[in-house]
């Protein structure tokens, strides 16, 4: 008897495992149609994709491209891991921030499946970890700053023309997921100054206007 119920077990067992087996496509494309969030990797026949929480378009490797939260077949001719200019800048990338490094720099994750530095477009804050100039005046303020803006958080990041420093750092705009656009809200609180550098002059108006009223009213740096 009690062989008996043994064997039943092991068979009912089976029956389950072969089960959920059979179930793992309806899983995956369960998946793949429900809202994803980042760092939610979704199968599909296409590959593995990940959409930003912001409903912007991110990638890992190997994969294709969500838009509007379904994948995109990669254009005949385009190089892997590489969205075209005209959609990346349309949608930008949504990544979260692992590093702050100073009051104008951040590492991110994940572009290509990578940490990546990012510097921010049009804006300069007092250094902080410069091999010769040292710590300058209120460079700790600014890192700082940054630091409670954006760290450990999930933010979009919107391009240029170029984007690439010459150190290799990715060059962009940065907004918070409430839409805080932090290269501009370091201007205006007088934490960064301007310092556009071309092509990349598209916030340019916007953050000499910032300048101006944050030297008027004395805000941050331009308060000695």
């Amino acid at each position: 008897m009690n062989d008996h119920r043994l064997a039943v077990g092991r068979v009912f067992l089976l029956a389950v495992l072969l089960t959920l087996l059979a179930l793992l496509p309806t899983i995956s494309a369960l998946a793949h149609r429900s809202e994803c969030h980042l760092w939610h990797s979704c199968p599909s026949d296409q590959g593995t994709y990940v959409c930003g929480d912001l409903g912007h378009c991110s990638w890992c490797p190997d994969n294709t491209y969500c838009l509007n939260r379904k994948p995109r077949p990669r254009q005949e001719g385009q190089a892997p891991h590489e969205l075209p200019r005209r959609e990346l800048q349309k949608f930008g990338l949504s990544v979260q921030v692992v590093r702050v490094i100073d009051g104008d720099t951040i590492e991110v994750c994940c572009v290509f499946g990578d940490r990546v530095i990012v510097h921010y477009i049009g804006i300069n804050t007092p250094e902080t970890k410069h091999p010769t100039k040292g710590v300058e005046y209120y460079g700790k303020q600014a890192s700082d700053a940054n630091r409670r803006l954006v760290d450990i958080k999930t933010v979009r990041l919107e391009f240029d023309v170029e984007q690439r420093d010459r150190h290799g750092r990715l060059l962009s705009y940065v907004y918070l997921e409430d839409g805080t656009f932090v290269n501009a809200w370091l201007v205006k609180w007088g934490y960064a100054q301007v310092m556009t550098v071309p092509p990349n002059v598209k916030h340019q108006d916007l953050f000499l206007k910032l300048q101006r009223e944050a030297r008027e009213a004395g805000r941050g740096l331009w308060g000695r």
